[in-house]
């Protein structure tokens, strides 16, 4: 009698052929086969192994095992999708990562969505066909419907590296490899800071349809609490990528609304990142109301807008050669690595 190993490799001969007739070319996981088949998962092992020998399936670290002649050998480039409308908010992350992917033969190409969810559209139909070794994406807004997630969901059936840059689409079955985030620790330091500072009436501005700026929100108040400092939500405005557009353009209204409507007694400001905090700054010195003597500014990341002003930012941010390595180690093995840890830069607006 066969081994139960050979019974399943020639199963899954007979299930691969109508996977091929049926445009599927991607194997169930390890997991799932050990499930169809009630068999150990070093047996799912040797049946691939078998498959493997005879050239009907290839393994792809920390990807899994795809039919062999539907997976296109990858390429060397590594797209980098960001969600920025003119230049990207960290452009000495994109020089070291550039640096760092060169050194093992991989070249880094940028791309630039706008915000426009067509034009995401648009540069994932061009990943899928060049079959680059890896894609870095940086989500546009990931708490609203996306019609392009059936996209991704193809790059990674066709067996390409998918990795989320600090937040991840919602995908279908999946566990999506994100690198970076963990914003709630970020905004736990600047709070403990501010407090250190005497600062104890806390304003924000955060994205409200993005998870990490969800999540900024609510750690503002469970930090707040913890602190016995006061926590009023009318302090608390929560803007969309819509009303981000403005910031280009200076934001004069959107800042004006805030000043007006929110910091009424308040001495302290967090925001989601560098570009709000940097207008903010200059908004409410053309009110007249001084950084940081009437009112401290603080943001999560370190580039360069903290330092374009007359006034450098403080900021909570992860070390720029840690995240570079954790994007690396996620390109070459399709997993995340440890969290990355976060440090406090101060500067004047504190």
């Amino acid at each position: 009698m066969a081994s139960k190993y050979l019974t399943i490799a020639n199963d899954l001969e007979l299930r691969i052929k109508k996977m091929k007739a049926e445009g599927d070319s991607r194997l169930p996981s390890e997991g799932d086969l050990c499930s169809m088949y009630s068999c150990s998962r070093q047996t799912i092992r040797l049946a691939l192994e078998v498959l493997g020998r005879k050239g009907l399936i290839v393994k792809r670290r920390g990807s899994g095992s795809y039919i062999a002649d539907t997976v296109p050998v990858p390429g060397n480039k590594v797209f980098f999708i960001t969600s920025d409308e003119d230049e990207y908010i960290y452009p000495s992350l994109l020089s070291l990562l550039k640096n760092e992917l060169a050194l093992n033969r991989l070249e880094l190409i940028c791309k630039s969505t706008s915000g426009s969810i067509s034009r995401e559209k648009e540069i994932l139909s061009e990943v899928i066909g060049k079959h680059p070794a890896a894609v870095i994406i940086d989500p546009i807004s990931n708490m609203i419907p996306n019609p392009n997630i059936p996209l991704m969901e193809k790059i990674m059936a066709t067996g390409i590296t998918l990795i989320f840059f600090e937040r991840s689409y919602p995908l279908k079955g999946k566990d999506p490899v994100i690198v970076g985030g963990d914003h709630e620790e970020g905004i736990s330091t600047l709070i403990h800071h501010l407090a250190e500072r005497g600062r104890k009436n806390i304003a924000g501005l955060f994205r409200m349809d993005d998870s990490s700026g969800l999540s900024c929100y609510r750690e503002c108040m469970e930090t707040c609490a913890y602190l016995s400092l006061p926590f009023d939500e009318n302090g608390f405005l929560l803007y969309s990528g819509k009303d981000r557009k403005q910031f280009s353009r200076g934001g004069d209204e959107f800042f004006r609304k805030f000043i007006d409507e929110c910091l009424t007694g308040k001495d302290s400001v967090i925001c989601q990142n560098d570009l709000v905090a940097y207008h903010l700054i200059r908004a409410l010195r053309k009110k007249g109301i001084s950084v940081p003597g009437d009112v401290s500014v603080v943001s999560l990341g370190n580039s360069y807008y903290t330092t374009r002003g007359d006034i450098s930012i403080t900021t909570a941010s992860n070390d720029e050669k840690e995240l570079c390595n954790a994007l690396i180690n996620a390109v070459l093995t399709n997993k995340k690595g440890k969290p990355l840890r976060w440090t406090l830069n101060v500067r004047k607006s504190s």
